[in-house]
């Protein structure tokens, strides 16, 4: 009996919760957006950097760059020098 009342217990505890996340959800409003103009609290990049030149500039949200390079440019010296120092050395020919 007592195993029967915590199995209701808990699948009433369940659609309780179920329903909640779906009531939320249908009565989620979207965030309120102003245009692109910032508010006046947000400092500018004069104030930020400290460089007058920057001064009266703001920036709404995140600036994202991605640069993708290859850095890995060994002199051909180097790479001759160290090669008994790998486990897996290339195989060429004598010559």
């Amino acid at each position: 009996m007592k195993i029967l009342i915590q199995a209701v217990t808990f699948l009433v505890f369940g659609l309780a919760i179920c329903i909640l996340i779906i009531t939320e959800s249908l009565t989620a409003q979207p965030q309120e957006i102003n245009g692109i103009y910032t508010e006046p609290a947000t400092k500018d990049l004069g104030e930020l950097t400290k460089k007058d030149w920057l001064k009266g500039i703001k920036i709404r949200g995140w600036a994202e760059t991605y640069i993708q390079r290859n850095f890995n440019n060994p002199n051909a010296d180097v790479v001759n020098r160290n090669q008994s120092f790998f486990c897996r050395q290339s195989q060429r020919p004598n010559g």
